[in-house]
Formats: C-alpha cells, structure tokens, sequence
C-alpha cells in the first residue's frame, strides 16, 4: 500500500507544502505486516491513523463515550460487533438514520474528544486498547472548515 502512495506522489504534479499523506488502517486484519506498515509510513513521515480493531469503532465513537466503549470493549472484538452494536443504537433513543451528514457529522467532536481520551498512549505507534487514531486526521482537516 505504501509504495502504491510513494508511486503516485512521483505523478502528482500539484503539490504543495501542506501536502500530507495519511495511512488509515485497522488492526483486524494485518497480522504481523501490522508494525512494518506502520514503522514505514512512520519514516516516509505520513500520519498514521490506526484503529483498533477496525475502523468502525471510530463510528461507534459518535454515539458512545470512552467510559462506555472500555466498560463494553470485551463485547466490541470484531467489525461485525461494533456494526452491530452502532445498528442497534435506535435502542437507545438514537436514531440511525444511514446518511453520514445527519448521523456522524454533528457528533464529530465528541468522537474526536472519546478518541483522544482512548488514546492513552500516543507516543506508542500501534494502539494496545480499543481506539482510533482517526481524531488525528479529523483534527487536521476541521483546520480547513
């Protein structure tokens, strides 16, 4: 994937000095390539956003504070959990509605402030608990909105 990124950067011909390169990954499904990947968008200086166990946990982060998602994280091992969990939501007096701008989009700052609670060790590349390094890259672009 990385080298994928390295080839079109040759190709890309608008560039400027705010260019970032972002690698948002999961951890369900790398194995041991998990850490190279990681440590080589760590030396080609992209900004890693890793999830753990997958992306969707980023999504459940809008509906559900840190407390909550470490008090359930046994329950929360799997995409398909916390798909499920996210769907069932209308459970409790949240209505999921499918689109992304009714859903997601006002609850963005509370995802990014349960991310970073989560996120209790930053200096670590690879997150040992349940979380998501998405804030990171949300925290970037609502400096362009």
């Amino acid at each position: 994937m990385i080298s994928y990124v390295q080839e079109n950067k040759i190709y890309d011909t608008i560039t400027t000095k705010h260019d970032i390169y972002c690698l948002v990954i999961d951890t369900d499904k790398w194995e041991l390539n998990l850490i190279d990947a990681v440590n080589e968008a760590h030396q080609r200086k992209y900004l890693v956003a890793l999830s753990n166990p997958c992306f969707e946990i980023w999504l459940l982060m809008h509906f559900q504070d840190a407390e909550t998602i470490l008090k359930n994280a046994h329950l929360l091992k799997t995409k398909a959990d916390i798909n499920a969990k996210i769907h069932n939501m209308n459970i409790y007096d949240i209505n999921i509605t499918g689109k992304n701008e009714k859903d997601y989009f006002p609850r963005t700052d509370s995802a990014v402030k349960t991310a970073e609670i989560l996120d209790t060790k930053p200096q670590q590349r690879l997150l040992q608990q349940i979380g998501s390094r998405v804030y990171l890259l949300v925290n970037i672009l609502k400096e362009y909105i």
